[in-house]
């Protein structure tokens, strides 16, 4: 374990935000819970409908996120796209605390209860980003 944990740490940078997110690699092998759905590793690995990832591929004009006008990235959208505010109130009166980029994996880890909270807010967010994402396509 150990030994995965130190080439963790020495992964480039595509992987900093899920380094970030994720710190240590055994905190989370060694989970008793918390079924990843679809949703998760979109957020964990910045992919899917977020439109810097969708720019940087050619896909979009822009960067920019629809809901704002500010640059959408994964961080953006869970912990500061005012779209998703409510949400994120929903999710902070349930655990009773604000879950942030620097929490969000130790939050999950707490109880089985807390993971599914969090996994809520994550799959709501990104199912519906990528509804108006197919709708933005067809448009």
């Amino acid at each position: 374990m150990n030994k995965w944990q130190r080439k963790w740490e020495r992964l480039d940078d595509k992987a900093q935000w899920t380094k970030r997110l994720i710190p240590n690699v055994k905190m989370c092998i060694d989970r008793r819970y918390g079924l990843v759905d679809y949703y998760m590793p979109q957020a964990l690995t910045r992919h899917e409908c977020f439109m810097e990832n969708l720019h940087g591929f050619g896909q979009t004009d822009d960067d920019t996120c629809w809901y704002c006008g500010e640059v959408n990235t994964v961080e953006h959208t869970l912990y500061n796209c005012d779209r998703w505010t409510n949400e994120r109130l929903r999710t902070e009166l349930e655990l009773g605390e604000i879950v942030t980029s620097q929490n969000m994996t130790q939050i999950l880890m707490e109880s089985e209860t807390a993971w599914g909270i969090v996994m809520k807010i994550v799959t709501n967010i990104l199912q519906t980003m990528d509804r108006n994402e197919r709708y933005r396509q067809m448009v």
